[in-house]
């Protein structure tokens, strides 16, 4: 690794918790990251393939992890072809009328989101999720109160992640660089996307994608609960930087 490709994270030792090094923001994912939103998303989808295609879909695990990525209307138009927006809007009345109880915040979330704020970061999301559910998702879970800016919903980009341009723009948003953010997400399509543009990533392996996954994929840092952020920051590790693609347009 040369040192063009590292990046150093938070604080090093001896220094105030004010003197961040390298770095501005502190960007998330959202579903399995910063909330657990699987069952809901997983009851939404059954319900709207029950009722507008009249299958029992998703069942295994390899079915379900195939649908937690993929935006919405991708998903519907693979599956209920002419459909489709039948089913988009199956999806999203269920999910906001009727999954309150299957959405929780990560355990340890608000505390590191406190953490990070006090710590004198910035904090955006970088989702694929549709602003509509994102909003009412951060009101269940108690972080709406939250000063999350940028927010980089579905709606902002055609692309979508692995696609760097959701974190392109929200660099953009932020008025930032790449070196100066870092991103957090549990899946390796978010590793994929900082890595196209050169922003460092930490893989969440509490998510729904797991350890190995994110590790083949080459996060810089990988944390098993959200606290583990806060510490990693303030030890001054030096987290590897990913090489930036050439422009996007």
């Amino acid at each position: 690794m040369t040192k063009s490709n590292t990046r150093t994270l938070g604080s090093a030792p001896g220094r105030g918790r004010g003197s961040q090094v390298g770095f501005k923001h502190v960007l998330f994912d959202v579903d399995g990251t910063l909330i657990d939103s699987r069952a809901a998303i997983v009851a939404a989808y059954r319900h709207a393939f029950r009722v507008v295609v009249g299958v029992e879909y998703p069942q295994t695990e390899a079915e379900i992890r195939a649908l937690l990525a993929p935006r919405l209307r991708e998903v519907c138009q693979a599956f209920a072809g002419s459909r489709a927006t039948a089913c988009e809007e199956a999806y999203r009345r269920f999910y906001l009328e009727a999954t309150d109880g299957l959405v929780t915040a990560m355990p340890g979330v608000a505390e590191t989101l406190a953490g990070l704020m006090a710590r004198g970061l910035g904090i955006g999301l970088v989702t694929n999720k549709g602003r509509e559910r994102l909003a009412t998702d951060l009101e269940r879970t108690g972080l709406a109160g939250i000063d999350l800016e940028p927010i980089v919903t579905a709606e902002d980009s055609a692309e979508r992640k692995p696609d760097p341009r959701p974190i392109v723009i929200a660099l953009e948003r932020a008025g930032i660089g790449a070196s100066q953010a870092v991103y957090v997400g549990d899946g390796p399509h978010d590793v994929a996307a900082t890595a196209a543009v050169g922003v460092a990533s930490v893989g969440a392996t509490y998510g729904y994608y797991g350890r190995d996954l994110l590790a083949a994929a080459g996060a810089g840092a990988l944390i098993e609960a959200p606290g583990e952020l806060l510490e990693l920051l303030d030890s001054g590790t030096a987290l590897p930087g990913a090489r930036p693609a050439a422009p996007h347009g």
